[in-house]
């Protein structure tokens, strides 16, 4: 019910609603309304954005082990929202995400981005550009667009052209829709 008052589906969209019957069940221990209050107060969706108040809701959700909730709670780690940044929480909280199984179909492209940022500048996990490669083939092939990252990459591991040819097909590639 909440998530139909705040997305508008059935019934206009009313956010003080959406509020009312997402907290109604994450105190009681919904891990779904607990994930969703983070994200409106992440995302600022129709509240003010409160990032402490986003960490509160999305670690209640990961305690009970929503991979979902894991993969958020690594975002705030990796850009310090809310929280100090803190790679190795990141990168291990995204990781959970990653192995978690019943999200299979559904998988975050974002989330294999930052863990192939992680392996490409080597934060809290030793440097491989190898690896930071595959992650970032992953995240395009999740529908994350980071073609130019990946392209950077290869270049880096001597796989594409020199530096001029490189910013030659970068251009390309901004100017595609």
């Amino acid at each position: 019910l909440g998530s139909m008052y705040r997305f508008g589906e059935g019934r206009p969209r009313d956010i003080e609603k959406a509020l009312y019957w997402y907290k109604k069940a994450a105190v009681q221990g919904n891990m779904f309304a607990q994930c969703n209050l983070g994200s409106m107060h992440r995302l600022g969706d129709g509240i003010k954005r409160d990032y402490k108040q986003a960490y509160f809701w999305y670690t209640k959700a990961a305690e009970q082990g929503y991979a979902y909730a894991k993969y958020e709670l690594g975002v705030l780690y990796y850009h310090g929202f809310g929280v100090e940044k803190n790679f190795e929480k990141a990168i291990s909280l995204l990781k959970e995400y990653e192995d978690d199984t019943f999200l299979d179909f559904a998988k975050n492209g974002e989330a294999f981005y930052y863990i192939g940022q992680c392996y490409r500048y080597g934060l809290a996990v030793e440097k491989n550009l190898v690896t930071a490669k595959d992650y970032f083939k992953r995240a395009l092939e999740s529908g994350f667009n980071c073609r130019l990252t990946l392209e950077m990459i290869k270049r880096d591991l001597g796989e594409r052209g020199k530096l001029g040819e490189t910013r030659d097909y970068a251009q390309k590639l901004l100017t595609l829709n």
